[in-house]
């Protein structure tokens, strides 16, 4: 039995509690899915010699100011620790690992917590400056309808 397989159930019992949900299940794909705020966020567990969490959200999709979505990304990878974003073909994605095989149960929800909290923050004020999208909808619509 693979490292990853042992940490599956931890991960799905810490993210239904999480969730406030009876049961979680990954996809087709070995990913979880869950919405924080404005971003939807993916959690997948990455086989390597050390097993790490990697979470990642895409942030903002159909921007309109394409000649400013470099200097977007630059700004908030210099700016933020540890998250990292990524431009590909019309998206904004934001990527974040921590080892898995070390975390217990508060340290997975505090990574839960603090990843989404970040995407949710980083994805509004992207749409807003680059006339983009977020995942979901934001309690302030004008900063996603721009």
């Amino acid at each position: 039995m693979s490292r990853i397989d042992v940490l599956r159930p931890f991960i799905e019992k810490n993210l239904a509690a999480l969730l406030e949900t009876e049961r979680v299940a990954p996809d087709g794909d070995g990913e979880y899915t869950f919405p924080h705020g404005s971003a939807e966020i993916t959690l997948r567990l990455l086989d390597a010699p050390m097993p790490l969490l990697q979470f990642s959200a895409v942030l903002v999709s159909g921007m309109k100011k394409k000649t400013r979505v470099l200097e977007a990304v630059n700004d908030v990878n210099a700016a933020e620790l540890g998250i990292r974003l990524f431009r590909f073909e019309d998206l904004v994605i934001a990527a974040w690992e921590v080892p898995a095989d070390t975390l217990d149960a508060r340290q997975f929800t505090d990574a839960c917590h603090r990843f989404g909290e970040a995407a949710d923050r980083i994805d509004t004020m992207l749409a807003r400056k680059l006339g983009g999208k977020t995942a979901r909808a934001d309690a302030d619509e004008e900063a996603v309808d721009a």
